[in-house]
């Protein structure tokens, strides 16, 4: 089924949602004052925008750099050193000869 409006046209999807999703979703619809469909179509919306490939290699490029000057996050060489030390396989940690 299709529903148009003066400026787009509109493809009736349905979706399963579990119990807690379509009881939260009539909440937020609620509280919110918006149909249920419209905070449906918003979500969709934001997640292909943020999924767009040239969108997103736009949000790393502008987000390069972003915490150079910052003097409380440690250097790469220490977050490196403690990802190394989580991930070393445990056979490595075995203190025995």
């Amino acid at each position: 089924m299709v529903y148009t409006s003066a400026s787009l046209s509109m493809h009736r999807t349905p979706i399963y949602l579990s119990s807690e999703e379509r009881q939260g979703l009539r909440a937020l619809a609620r509280h919110v004052g918006r149909s249920q469909s419209d905070l449906i179509r918003g979500a969709i919306d934001g997640f292909l925008e943020r999924h767009r490939p040239s969108e997103r290699l736009w949000q790393l490029r502008r987000a390069r750099g972003l915490w150079r000057d910052r003097e409380d996050i440690p250097s790469h060489a220490v977050l490196r050193g403690e990802l190394d030390r989580v991930l070393l396989p445990v056979e490595t940690l075995d203190p025995r000869p």
